[in-house]
């Protein structure tokens, strides 16, 4: 089994999102993302594919979207500033948006996603623990 940078878990966590899985090979350190709809897959057998990458021991699936949390991870962030403003933006309508405009207004947009990266490491650790999947921090 390689022993994987973490970094590449961390921007695969990045690049996240709906109706997308995203696995891990075990041996390469590949990262496959594959479609949870027929309609997205390009190639011969979607079925065949599904099954070889989720009844695999050589491949693990990464967390999804609802895993990492990302609202969770704004509103961390937005206790932790003080910024009254930032818990303000994510409990009106389109958080996402809000807490976005809100940070750039506020000039903490590079602080915030400095933040962000430094928990999609904390989760990437996390889930290489959990995984038993041997890695090394190039950050």
């Amino acid at each position: 089994m390689k022993t994987i940078n973490l970094k590449i878990i961390a921007d695969a966590l990045d690049e996240t999102f709906e109706g997308w899985n995203q696995f891990l090979n075990r041996e390469t350190g590949e990262v496959i993302s594959f479609p949870e709809d027929k309609g997205y897959y390009v190639g011969d057998d979607y079925d065949a594919e599904m099954d070889r990458l989720t009844n695999s021991e050589l491949y693990v699936c990464l967390p999804d979207q609802y895993e990492i949390h990302e609202y969770g991870i704004m509103e961390d962030f937005a206790r932790k500033s003080g910024k009254t403003e930032l818990m303000t933006a994510l409990r009106q309508k389109h958080p996402y948006r809000r807490f976005k405009d809100e940070i750039v207004y506020l000039g903490i947009d590079k602080l915030y996603y400095s933040f962000r990266e430094n928990a999609y490491y904390e989760i990437a650790k996390e889930w290489c623990r959990k995984n038993e999947i041997a890695f090394f921090d190039s950050k």
